[in-house]
């Protein structure tokens, strides 16, 4: 099916990557199908990366659910085989109701950490500002997102900068090993 797309698209669309399932943590259920998924992902993952090497992979699970329920294990083994971590967000508990909207900073403390060597990617981010059945309002709403920025701003720039530096201390040390100081 994957050949058919691309073989039908127009060219002058760029696709810029491929999920290959939404919120999967959301429906499937127990270690056989979680097991059976990530195999299936495994081999459709490997032959997107050998036909279209220039198209990023990765399959699109959930923060609350999957990162912070007894999913981790699983998005963490279903991700090794991603070229991205996609997640999508919605700081919620089981009823609807809105987290505390400063809690996106730990949330994406947590996400770096347990996903430190690949990119990661929110593709849905969303705070509701309803206060009947959510237990949240318009300000609610507006102080999550200026905390979703400043943690943005903060701990992703913070991991950036770690990773740059880390490569630059491989490329120093690979430098040093090949050149080394005459004494």
């Amino acid at each position: 099916m994957i050949d058919w797309f691309f073989d039908n698209i127009p060219d002058n669309v760029k696709i810029p990557y491929i999920s290959i399932g939404n919120e999967v943590d959301l429906v499937l259920n127990g270690n056989l199908e979680w097991d059976q998924y990530i195999s299936f992902y495994q081999q459709v993952a490997s032959y997107i990366h050998t036909n279209y090497p220039e198209i990023p992979v990765g399959v699109k699970t959930t923060v609350m659910n999957g990162v912070y329920k007894n999913e981790l294990s699983n998005l963490q083994a279903i991700n090794q085989y991603s070229d991205i971590v996609m997640l999508n967000y919605y700081p919620q508990n089981d009823k609807f109701e809105i987290l505390d909207p400063s809690s996106v900073i730990t949330h994406f403390n947590d996400i770096v950490n347990y996903f430190p060597d690949k990119d990661i990617w929110l593709t849905e981010v969303g705070f509701q500002s309803g206060d009947n059945l959510c237990n949240s309002s318009k300000e609610k709403q507006v102080e999550f997102y200026h905390h979703l920025f400043t943690a943005w701003d903060t701990v992703c720039i913070n991991r950036l900068a770690s990773r740059s530096i880390s490569k630059l201390n491989r490329r120093m040390e690979r430098l040093l090993w090949e050149r080394p100081c005459l004494s």
